[in-house]
């Protein structure tokens, strides 16, 4: 029996997009040389943009005049590596007035070593086109005789820049509302205490009194995309369906595992009580049988085994497959651009809010 004979596929109407750092597709930027240039100019141009067109917004909507990030390898910092470029550093954006936001990379960021090791980021800052003012990168070297500590350097100069511009509102990287769930873990919640303390002096009483909390203003920059982010989406939503399709095309009934692109969600293992998600024991080895429901879990995409003999389901995955249909045009006719609040639904390791837009 040939493979269209034997899967019966559903596939969603609708395809929602929500959440955090939707151009960090292709991982951390960390590990850049892993990636093809293609897919580095793809961060590059949704970076550039996100600069260009979001910045100015959500700075002003947060009445903000100055956003630092700051960044230290010790620290995980997603957004960072992802977003902004680096895992260490100063990053600092400036609202002048006019239509661009000056950014700028200063601070502490590792560069090449003295035992030999690089970072990857250290030369990409300057290729990406998205920054007006980098300062070089830290040549790290084993010092002869030097009684000064990192602390000596974290912020170093930053004063000057600050006082350069003068402005009223300053937000840094750490979070005062937003908590994570009691039951999140592994959330960022921003700078250490030592290093809100260096930055305080270093800045002085002046401008260390203007010093807010960035977490909604990084929120909204996160949660707002742009259009080459939405090309990146589309292209990598066909991607993701063409290997769907051809994981549904290589089901062979009674030989084919279950697998992490191919779970079964079935009347045989609902009646057994055991996990839908294919990770409860008996279920390690387990073959897609003719009756199973297939489902490619990271794409929402299911797909039915015909019997010996069916041409197509059977009325109660008929029935089901109706009432989801019910379901999504519900969705359809009631999510609208502008009017529908969000539902918080969860807080990722970057501590960026995930929202479902219903």
């Amino acid at each position: 029996m040939k493979i269209r004979n034997t899967i019966f596929t559903f596939l969603p109407l609708i395809f929602l997009m929500w959440g955090s750092v939707l151009y960090a597709q292709f991982g951390s930027l960390q590990e850049s040389e892993k990636f093809s240039a293609e897919e580095m100019e793809w961060n590059n141009q949704i970076r550039r943009e996100k600069f260009d067109i979001i910045l100015p917004r959500v700075m002003r909507k947060n009445k903000v005049d100055m956003w630092v990030h700051i960044m230290r390898d010790a620290i995980s910092d997603p957004f960072g590596e992802n977003d902004l470029g680096s895992a260490s550093g100063v990053f600092v954006f400036t609202d002048k007035g006019d239509d661009r936001i000056e950014r700028a990379v200063l601070g502490r960021r590792w560069g090449n070593s003295q035992r030999g090791w690089s970072s990857s980021d250290s030369n990409f800052l300057e290729d990406s086109g998205a920054y007006d003012i980098i300062e070089a990168s830290v040549f790290v070297t084993e010092p002869l005789s030097e009684v000064q500590t990192e602390y000596d350097h974290r912020f170093e100069g930053l004063r000057e820049f600050v006082e350069a511009r003068d402005p009223k509102v300053i937000a840094v990287n750490y979070r005062e509302n937003l908590g994570p769930w009691t039951t999140s873990q592994k959330v960022n919640d921003g700078i250490s205490l030592t290093d809100y303390r260096l930055l305080v002096k270093e800045l002085g009483e002046k401008y260390a009194g203007r010093i807010v909390s960035s977490e909604y203003l990084l929120m909204d920059y996160q949660v707002s995309p742009v259009p080459s982010e939405v090309k990146l989406l589309k292209k990598m939503r066909r991607d993701e369906m063409e290997m769907v399709n051809k994981a549904f095309a290589s089901v062979i009934p009674g030989k084919t595992m279950v697998r992490g692109d191919l779970r079964v969600t079935t009347l045989r293992r609902m009646s057994t009580g055991l996990s839908q998600r294919g990770r409860s024991a008996g279920w390690e080895n387990a073959v897609i049988e003719r009756g199973d429901m297939v489902t490619a879990p990271s794409q929402g995409k299911f797909a039915y085994i015909l019997r010996e003999g069916e041409i197509q389901p059977p009325a109660e995955i008929k029935k089901l497959w109706a009432e989801y249909l019910k379901i999504e045009k519900i969705f359809v006719e009631t999510i609208k651009v502008g009017r529908t609040p969000p539902v918080v639904s969860g807080v990722d390791n970057a501590g960026v809010l995930f929202v479902r837009p219903w």
